[in-house]
């Protein structure tokens, strides 16, 4: 304990406070340091702070003539010295804080033009879709203007097959022929309805009164295809599939289940459009049956 104590002693008694050059047995060169050497060792101001170091740990030390230094010098470089320190960590977190600000706008330019990026594709997406529901749609009115044609030419045909029938049955009376001969009626075709041109459309009654939207979804509550709604089920009001009811009774002038309504419902495509009558009435042109038009929804 005694030896231990002359020890301690022995490295706090401080000759002197002197500025000098230090090799370490490492090789590492340290100049212009603050060295106070004691029996065992030196206590060396290293960037602000004071190591001990064992006399076998250094391999010479070579002091500066006239070095030596009093206590209100050394209080002044290590102030300075503490001075130089708070400026480099200053610089280094002004530095950090640009360096964070360059990457936090960086990071904010990147997700701005992803998205410009993301709101230009989704224009480019609703774009497409419009061109295709335009094409479909003109798809659909080729289909319908070709079919129309051909009623008109069958049309033609019939009117054209009465005319000479009826010509014949004149000739034939002129000529004094006693032929039972029997009428035959002038036969015009029903133009048929595209049922592909009634999807997303809307049934409409003749008042104006809402019956559907024309659908295959189960769960869309204005779709005629949703039997718990207003407009598929068999015991609404504002159903065609109520039988007892202003747009579903076979005896309704509104129905679309009376063949000789006079105002049956009206079917518009998803344009808003008027395309054809819901009708089984064969007066009425272009039409669709009600049963023609749910076995279509069922197919899809």
């Amino acid at each position: 304990m005694k030896l231990f104590l002359i020890t301690l002693l022995a490295c706090f008694s401080v000759v002197s406070a002197t500025e000098a050059t230090v090799v370490f047995v490492t090789g590492e060169v340290r100049k212009q340091c603050l060295v106070d050497e004691a029996e065992t060792g030196y206590w060396i101001n290293l960037d602000g702070q004071r190591y001990w170091y064992k006399k076998d740990q250094v391999k010479s030390v070579s002091y500066t003539q006239n070095s030596t230094l009093t206590e209100k010098q050394l209080a002044d470089i290590a102030a300075a010295d503490r001075l130089r320190q708070s400026n480099m960590r200053q610089e280094s977190e002004k530095r950090a804080r640009v360096e964070q600000e360059r990457l936090s706008a960086t990071k904010a330019s990147v997700a701005e033009m992803a998205r410009q990026d993301q709101s230009q594709a989704l224009a480019i997406a609703d774009e497409r879709r419009r061109a295709d529901n335009v094409a479909a749609q003109n798809a659909g009115e080729r289909e319908i203007l070709a079919a129309t044609r051909e009623v008109i030419q069958a049309e033609k045909r019939e009117r054209a097959a009465a005319a000479a029938a009826l010509a014949e049955q004149d000739r034939l009376n002129r000529n004094g022929v006693n032929e039972r001969t029997i009428d035959r009626p002038v036969v015009i075709a029903k133009r048929p309805l595209i049922v592909v041109s009634l999807i997303g459309g809307t049934i409409v009654a003749e008042d104006g009164t809402f019956l559907g939207t024309i659908n295959s979804n189960e769960f869309d509550v204005k779709s005629i295809s949703f039997k718990f709604g207003k407009y598929g089920s068999q015991f609404s009001a504002t159903s065609v599939f109520n039988q007892f009811g202003a747009y579903g009774s076979p005896f309704s002038h509104t129905s679309c289940a009376n063949r000789f309504a006079s105002s049956p419902p009206r079917l518009y495509n998803s344009n808003g459009i008027f395309v054809g009558y819901l009708t089984n009435n064969a007066v009425k042109s272009p039409t669709i049956e009600l049963a023609a038009l749910v076995a279509v929804l069922n197919s899809r």
